[in-house]
């Protein structure tokens, strides 16, 4: 592939970042990294490998590698700005230069990545509250989340039409309210308000914040379902409210 001319095509792409093949014998993965404040690309490792896909963006093009010759000892592999191998000892084979024409879907991705990434506190992963214990976990939880508030069913995709800059309230308040937030949905007793698969969600803002963690489920469900009418007035469709959901049963 040459050239990349639609932000399909680029999609399918980026998205494989992080994309790991396995047989019997190897196992590969496909990486990618914009250059860094210092002039660097940067491929953290998580796990031994046989092989890295390496994909590096810079001024538009992104130049695929096959970095071979991993060992146990080595959990990150950086290139510097010339796109050179700073590891010794690993072998490095270039693939292919693809030129991109648009940067936009590119910076959103990574971006996003990024904030998934930053969700994974320690609180939500270890101790008392957090239930999680990895990392890796906690990302594969999020990513299989549907982008739907869990309580009063607005999409994710919608929130940005109500938190910007032109909303004169949003402007002058606490920077939330784009994306959907990490919600315990059971918070009392003590013992069972914590960060797990089975007691975590996804809520708008709206919800997190009316809900707290002092109403139930169960009566948080007509707010809720207020919320749910204030939606569908504001962006003008149909917002399917979570009627039949096992979250109001939850206790």
């Amino acid at each position: 592939m040459e050239r990349i001319d639609s932000y399909a095509k680029y999609s399918e792409c980026v998205k494989l970042d992080w994309l790991i093949y396995k047989n019997d014998n190897n196992k590969y993965c496909l990486k990618s990294a914009r250059k860094t404040s210092t002039n660097t690309f940067n491929f953290s490792l998580s796990e031994e490998l046989e092989s890295v896909y390496c994909l590096c963006l810079n001024d538009m093009k992104l130049h695929i590698f096959k970095v071979s010759g991993i060992h146990a000892n080595i959990n990150k592999i950086t290139f510097n700005e010339n796109l050179e191998l700073n590891n010794e000892g690993l072998e490095l084979n270039p693939i292919d230069i693809i030129t991109i024409d648009k940067l936009d879907y590119w910076t959103n991705y990574q971006d996003e990545q990024s904030r998934i990434e930053s969700l994974a506190t320690k609180k939500r992963l270890e101790g008392n509250d957090g239930k999680f214990e990895t990392k890796e976990k906690f990302i594969n939880w999020y990513n299989k989340e549907k982008r739907i508030c869990c309580y009063c069913g607005v999409e994710e995709k919608d929130l940005k039409e109500y938190f910007n800059k032109d909303n004169e309230q949003y402007k002058d308040a606490r920077q939330r309210g784009q994306v959907l937030e990490i919600e315990r949905i059971v918070t009392a007793p003590k013992e069972k308000n914590v960060y797990s698969p089975e007691n975590c969600s996804l809520s708008c803002y709206i919800c997190n914040n009316a809900k707290s963690d002092f109403i139930s489920p169960k009566d948080f469900k007509p707010i809720a379902y207020g919320i749910n009418k204030f939606w569908k007035n504001y962006l003008n469709k149909d917002v399917n409210f979570p009627e039949k959901s096992k979250i109001w049963e939850m206790k």
